[in-house]
This record gives C-alpha cells, structure tokens and sequence, in this order.
C-alpha cells in the first residue's frame, strides 16, 4: 500500500513537472513570437524608411517622387473625349502648344457654358474633324475668345500627379465654367499626360510662360483680362509665370 501511494505521488509529481515544463516552454515561444514581430513592426518601417531616403538621393526618383507625373489614369480614360467628364459636345477643345525648347504641351480650352449653348450649332459645325486640332485658331471655339472685347480668361495650372482630367480638375473646370462668361485653359505640364518632355523646376515655368504668351499675344486676351490660377504644385507655377 505504501509502496503504490509512492509510486501514485512520484507519478503525480513527474506530471505536474511535465505541465510546468510544457508552460514554460509555450510561454518562451509566445515570447519569442512576441519578440519578433515587435521586432518587424520597428525594423520593417526603418528598412523603408531607409530605402526611400536612398532612391531620394538619385534625380531619376527625386523627380518621379516630387512630381508624380507618371502616376495617371491615361491607359483607361481618353481625355481627347472630354465628353467623358460631362462636358457638352465640342465644349472642350483639346490642343497642343509649342514650347520654345520643343515639347508639345497638351492642353483643353473650355468655353463657358452659357456661351456654348448660345453658339452651339457654330461651335459644332465648325469643330475640327481632328481629334486633337492641329491648329486651334482654326476653330470656332477660339474665334469667340479671340474676338469678344470683353472674354475672361482663367489659365490653369494643376498640381502633380496625374493628367488635365484626373481627380477632381474636370469638376474644377466645370465649377469656373458652368454658369460663368469665364473661358478656361488648363494645360498638362511637360512629362504630364500627352505632354512631351521630363517636368522640372524650370520646364514647368517655361510650359507655363508659353501659355500666358500664348494667351495674350495669340488669343489677343490683355493682362487685366486674365487670371492664373494654381492648385498645390500648380500655385508655385502661376507664382512663377507671375514673376
């Protein structure tokens, strides 16, 4: 009897020293798990952290980081169809300017929409057959910039990221253009959409000094007769082309 109640707590014994065993070793696992990814949350960060700060250093990515322009929706929106956006047929004239480095810089002049639905047969017969006008002058859509005395104009510079339509510039356009006698211009920077070159501090100035020439010395419209109006990125181009 003595001997089978030993043997009994020697048993009872080796088991509790198994559980406590086994606790402790689950416990050093969920410590060490704990551990690791305590260690991930803080390693993982700091790795991109520093890779970022290393790409920084190199222009390729400085550029593609500060100005986005590569980041666009072109490959399934077709801003040649303005359309697209809620605009009235042939209220939108996409065309292109000549910069004087040689880009082609893509660009929409929006006519005002009480002024549209005055002309709109005009503006429709006389819209080019070309998707993109070689020639904007040649429209209908110019003539009435260009010959009304008192046209306002709004040139716009958006920011980075993106192409003319992206986000929310067509609602933009919409808002400066729906029930005002406002045209309005906007233009893809260089690099930007279907506009050709690589964007930089000084090419952005130039896309947009190419455009308030254009404005004032081809569509005729006076200095005190046009606006220039700039969101984020686009501020610090129409402060530049002020200067």
């Amino acid at each position: 009897e003595h001997i089978r109640r030993g043997a009994s707590a020697s048993f009872d014994l080796t088991i509790n020293r198994q559980i406590t065993s086994t606790q402790s070793s689950h416990s050093f696992t969920m410590t060490k798990s704990l551990i690791r990814t305590a260690s991930l949350a803080v390693l993982g960060p700091l790795a991109l952290y520093t890779v970022f700060w290393s790409l920084a250093v190199i222009p390729f990515f400085q550029r593609h980081f500060l100005y986005a322009h590569k980041f666009n929706t072109l490959f399934w929106s077709d801003v040649n169809e303005p359309e697209r956006w809620g605009f009235a047929k042939h209220q939108v004239a996409p065309f292109y300017l000549k910069t004087p480095d040689d880009n082609n810089m893509y660009a929409w002049h929006v006519l005002p929409l009480p002024l549209y639905h005055k002309h709109e047969d005009q503006i429709v017969q006389g819209a080019s057959s070309e998707t993109v006008p070689l020639d904007i002058t040649s429209t209908e859509s110019f003539r009435l910039l260009k010959s009304d005395p008192k046209a306002k104009l709004i040139l716009y510079f958006h920011g980075n990221a993106g192409h003319i339509a992206q986000m929310f510039r067509a609602d933009s356009y919409h808002s400066l253009t729906d029930t005002s006698s406002y045209h309005v211009v906007a233009i893809d920077y260089r690099g930007y959409g279907h506009s050709t070159g690589v964007p930089s501090e000084e090419g952005l100035i130039q896309d947009a000094e190419t455009l308030v020439n254009w404005a004032m010395n081809v569509a005729g419209i006076p200095s005190h007769r046009i606006v220039l109006f700039g969101h984020s990125l686009g501020t610090a181009v129409a402060s530049g082309a002020a200067e």
